[in-house]
This record gives structure tokens, C-alpha cells and sequence, in this order.
């Protein structure tokens, strides 16, 4: 397969915005001002000088999730169900989507640390296991690399460390994503989350039309998605994973099409004290769509 730039980081929000990145009204916003409090259960607190929103569910061991680009909160809200029966789950919002604030971008990789850093000691969290998904695999590679005394336990979900040895997308798969989206905004939406779950996922109408209805609620302004499209084409991780030196749990679909399965293999060979689980079947999204097996699966990993 050709590699290709981590161009995939650029657009896979498309996956999930529909009808595109929405217009700001102005370079900087301040989200923390609108959003209605009695329909998100969680807080806000000032790091960096912008405030970030994150939710706290259940006790135990700390288990930090981190999103993906473009993704808020809501993406885990059926993992977090379950796991926060076991840990004290802490999601958040990274910075330029959600309820966190849109500080003029680009950002960096240094800047989400900063970020993530930021967050747990004002939250007096002092080590934690954390769990990322695409870009926010980024963020948790990078925790376990610069801070390994932070962390107990990773999990790396549909990622990739980036990097001349990246794998990219078909492209066939590529055009795809880089084609105009047509048509009502559902339908958009509907269409592009064929390319991160199965036919079988999207037969299921109840949870297709959550997922559509959760994103055409929370869209991501054109500012946000800029600043933070910039982090993925320069991430790259590969030539350091082999000092992360904590149990280390990957998880990948072997169908999927927008991180090839071959980048979490590559993983698996780099980091020493690693496991690798191949979803047989499954695609970008497999932790979302079976989240009852990957629940398992982590739950067993973690609480070993």
C-alpha cells in the first residue's frame, strides 16, 4: 500500500461534521458561555488561559479518554457508561471544539500536552490510564513517551505513531473523502459514517440517527477544525515508541479504511510491552459499534 502524508487527520472530521466545518463568527471563541449546563453534566476549568470542559463519572483508578479530532465528549458516552462502573472516568474536550474554548490556532502537539497536563493537576489527578482513539492516540503516545511516571496503563485505539512508516488510506478511499458533500445535511452525515462502521452498524436506524442527531447538535466551527487539522500531517512518533515502556493495549479494525490495520501492527512490533487485538470485521469506529466485546476486552486489560 502507497503512504501518503498524515493527510487522513486532516478530513476524517468530515466523517463526523457532514456538511462541512461551520463558520466562526470571529478567530477566538468562547463556548463556555452558551452551552446549556442542565444537558452536560460536566465543568469547566481554566488551563493555559482558556477554559476546558471535561466530565467526571464513577470512582476508582483514574481512566482519561481523549477524542479525536473534531469529536467531543459525546463519542464515548456509551464506553464511559460501562467503564465508569470500574474507574473514575475523565473525558474532555480538547481545545477548539465542544464546550472547551477555540483559542486562534494552529495548534501543536505541545500545546494538547500542555492541555492535558493542565487538566490533571487542577484536577489533583497525579497518574491515570488513558485511553485515546485517532488523533487522541496521539495524545496518549506522547503522554506515556514525555511522561511515563503519569501513567498506568495505555490503550490506543485506531491510531497510528505516524511518521515515514504511516500507512495511509486508498485513494480510492481519499477521494471519497475529499468529494463535496451533497445533499440534506443528515443524509451527508449519514453517508460519510458508512466509511467508520459497518453495514451492520448502519441497519441499526436507532443508532445511525443518534449519532447524526448528536453531531448536527454540536458542530464544530470552521476555526476550531483549522487549528486542530493542523497537529496530524506533523505527528510523528515512530522513531519513540519504543521507550513507552507501560502496558500497552492497541485495538484496531481490520477494516478499517481510514487508518489501515498495518499501522497498529507496526506498533505492536515498536512498543515492548505491548498487546494487539484485531477486531475481525470491524472498521475505524469498532469500539463505538462493539462496545460490549471492547468493553471486556479493556476492563480485563486495565483491572489485570
Amino acid at each position: 500500500m502507497k503512504k501518503y502524508p498524515l493527510l487522513f487527520l486532516a478530513i476524517i472530521v468530515g466523517l463526523f461534521s457532514g456538511c462541512g466545518p461551520k463558520p466562526a463568527p470571529k478567530p477566538v471563541e468562547k463556548t463556555t458561555a452558551y452551552f446549556d449546563k442542565s444537558l452536560y453534566p460536566g465543568e469547566t476549568v481554566n488551563v493555559n488561559g482558556i477554559d476546558i470542559y471535561y466530565e467526571k463519572k464513577g470512582s476508582g483508578p483514574y481512566l482519561i479518554l481523549i477524542e479525536g479530532l473534531g469529536v467531543e465528549t459525546w463519542l464515548y458516552e456509551e464506553n464511559i457508561s460501562s467503564m465508569s462502573q470500574h474507574f473514575t472516568t475523565i473525558v474532555y474536550d480538547n481545545r477548539g471544539v465542544g464546550h472547551s474554548d477555540v483559542p486562534e490556532g494552529p495548534y501543536t502537539i505541545d500545546m494538547m500536552m500542555d492541555d492535558l497536563n493542565g487538566l490533571m493537576d487542577a484536577l489533583g489527578i497525579k497518574k491515570a490510564s488513558f485511553l485515546g482513539a485517532s488523533m487522541g492516540g496521539f495524545m496518549a503516545m506522547e503522554m506515556a513517551i514525555r511522561h511515563p511516571e503519569k501513567v498506568e496503563k495505555l490503550v490506543l485505539l485506531s491510531t497510528t505513531a505516524g511518521g515515514k512508516e504511516h500507512v495511509a488510506m486508498s485513494m480510492k478511499t481519499l477521494m471519497k473523502l475529499l468529494k463535496a458533500p451533497e445533499g440534506a445535511p443528515r443524509d451527508v452525515i449519514r453517508d460519510r459514517l458508512t466509511m467508520a462502521y459497518t453495514d451492520n452498524f448502519m441497519n441499526d436506524t436507532n443508532r445511525v440517527e443518534h449519532l447524526i442527531d448528536l453531531r448536527l447538535q454540536n458542530p464544530q466551527s470552521k476555526a476550531g477544525y483549522d487549528a486542530q487539522a493542523a497537529i496530524g500531517p506533523k505527528f510523528d512518533a515512530s522513531d519513540r515508541i519504543h521507550n513507552i515502556t507501560v502496558p500497552t493495549f492497541i485495538g484496531h479494525g481490520r477494516e478499517d479504511i481510514l487508518v489501515p490495520v498495518i499501522n497498529a501492527e507496526n506498533m505492536h512490533k515498536k512498543i515492548p510491552n505491548s498487546s494487539l487485538k484485531i477486531y475481525e470485521g470491524l472498521e475505524h469506529q469498532f469500539f463505538v459499534e462493539d462496545y460490549d466485546t471492547f468493553h471486556k476486552d479493556i476492563i480485563e486489560f486495565l483491572t489485570n
